[in-house]
């Protein structure tokens, strides 16, 4: 990460958890995919998508690596809330 995040995440911690909620529908692309996982979300208005950070251990959990796919047509609006170790 760079340098700023560095520091926001030594004063804050590593996040724990993540909990996305999607607003509206896409007319088109926008979905979430967890590589790792070979899963795509589709944008929903209301789905709630919730994910551990970490493994037991505390280290960074690589299955939550994820990406979002271009907007082809529409927009996308999500709300994303993110706990912290220190929070």
């Amino acid at each position: 990460g760079t340098s700023e995040y560095r520091q926001f995440a030594s004063q804050l911690g590593q996040r724990t958890w993540t909990c996305m909620v999607y607003l509206n529908e896409v007319e088109a692309g926008g979905e979430t995919e967890f590589v790792k996982l070979g899963k795509s979300l589709t944008p929903r208005p209301g789905t709630a998508v919730i994910w551990n950070n970490l493994v037991p251990d505390g280290r960074p959990n690589a299955n939550t690596l994820h990406h979002a796919h271009p907007v082809i047509k529409g927009e996308k609006v999500v709300i994303t809330k993110w706990f912290r170790e220190a929070v």
